[in-house]
């Protein structure tokens, strides 16, 4: 669920930078790893269902000032961080800065 309103101008910059740098409607993924204990508490259906939503820009259970910061991390070349809510667990999917890798762990790993 978001909590926090974007502001008039973090639109602005958005939406400046995606005319820039072009807009992108996707996250390359690079290398996908999970951890053993991501694979044996959610099932492999779920863990490709998390890697297709954060590669659709579906970033999770953040609120709307790290979703701003993943839109511009996706611009501008940074980590991108999702965070999904499953069987009363937390999820991370990491994509790296130079997009070669991704990787899905539970926030207990980090």
């Amino acid at each position: 669920m978001l909590e926090t309103k974007l502001s008039a101008e973090h639109l602005a910059q958005i939406r400046q930078n995606q005319a820039i740098y072009g807009m992108k409607k996707t996250v390359e993924l690079g290398q996908v790893n999970a951890t053993s204990t991501v694979f044996s508490i959610l099932g492999k259906d779920n863990v490709l269902n998390l890697l297709r939503r954060h590669m659709r820009k579906d970033w999770g259970d953040i609120d709307e000032l790290d979703w701003y910061q993943n839109e511009q991390a996706l611009l501008m070349g940074e980590r991108v961080i999702s965070s999904y809510r499953i069987e009363n667990e937390t999820v991370f999917v990491i994509t790296g800065s130079d997009r070669s890798y991704t990787t899905i762990m539970m926030a207990y790993e980090y």
